[in-house]
């Protein structure tokens, strides 16, 4: 027991120890804390200006009547109203798709906004471009070797799914698109060209599965015996028909704005507060380890010699 005792007011007297070690290099302590918040200040200048623009949508619905195949074997062909609702993770996957981004890499302009930006200038309001990649006078891309330094379909995947891009799932059928740039305007324009030709290629996409179904249900009622089921084959092309007219009526086929994206000039990298901090933090930290270390080292070190 006495043992013990005296174990545990070493145990004390040594993280007594360390407490008056740590107060005595206390002046240590925060010249190194403020070192590093100065370092981790002045490394925040060197960090690219970011604004953020962000919009929240609403996933539409269409109808379309499908045709009940297993029925019609019944002698009645029921055309049953099916709502047509493109998930939220359908839009995410076709917003990232090398097949829908090929459709994007033609418009220079989406291009240049989302990977070629340089930096902006608040007092123009005006995005500038990297000359280094596209020729703002000859309006056209650079050419290294004659091979043009245009970002390829790969590059814009990989701006998409950096940090800067993001879209997430809301609740119900609402999920929300944020976006970082250099240029408050080129967030804004990117949000708003990545919405309209996702409508406009799924639309497109739509329209062909139309046509498609519509040829098959053609190649059915030729060879139909049954007066009931041509008819029923017939209501079936109508009904696909008339889904293919109503295609056009808006340019919002899948989604919709409920929040549309603006363009904010407030800044929201880096944050130079929390530069600051984090350094003020780090440089905290390892010293009170440094000196923790340091002290009972060269306490042994003293005994031996």
């Amino acid at each position: 027991m006495e043992e013990k005792s005296l174990e545990i007011i070493e145990d004390k007297i040594d993280f007594i120890q360390i407490i008056l070690d740590l107060w005595n290099k206390k002046s240590f302590i925060l010249k190194v804390s403020l070192s590093l918040s100065l370092v981790f200040f002045l490394y925040s200048f060197l960090l690219p200006t970011l604004y953020q623009s962000k919009a929240i949508l609403k996933i539409n619905e269409t109808s379309e009547r499908s045709l009940n195949s297993d029925s019609s074997l019944f002698g009645s062909i029921p055309f049953v109203l099916n709502q047509d609702t493109k998930s939220f993770v359908e839009i995410e996957v076709t917003i990232e798709s090398t097949d829908f981004l090929e459709t994007l890499h033609g418009d220079d302009d989406f291009v240049l906004n989302l990977c070629c930006v340089d930096s902006y200038s608040s007092s123009l309001n005006k995005t500038i471009f990297d000359e280094d990649i596209y020729n703002i006078s000859q309006s056209k891309w650079v050419e290294d070797n004659n091979l043009s330094l245009k970002p390829s379909v790969t590059s814009l995947k990989g701006f998409l799914k950096n940090k800067n891009f993001e879209i997430q799932s809301l609740q119900g059928d609402y999920f929300e698109i944020k976006y970082q740039n250099k240029s408050p305007l080129s967030a804004k324009y990117t949000i708003d060209t990545l919405v309209s030709e996702a409508n406009r290629y799924l639309r497109d996409t739509k329209r062909e599965e139309l046509i498609l179904q519509i040829e098959n249900l053609k190649s059915l009622i030729r060879p139909a015996e049954n007066q009931v089921v041509k008819n029923a084959l017939s209501n079936g092309i109508q009904s696909k028909l008339t889904q293919l007219s109503l295609l056009n009526v808006k340019d919002d086929y899948i989604m919709s704005y409920v929040e549309s994206p603006r363009i904010l000039k407030t800044k929201t990298s880096p944050i130079r507060l929390n530069f600051i901090i984090l350094g003020f933090l780090f440089g905290l930290i390892s010293s009170v380890i440094y000196i923790v270390l340091l002290i009972p080292f060269q306490k042994l070190i003293k005994e031996k010699s």
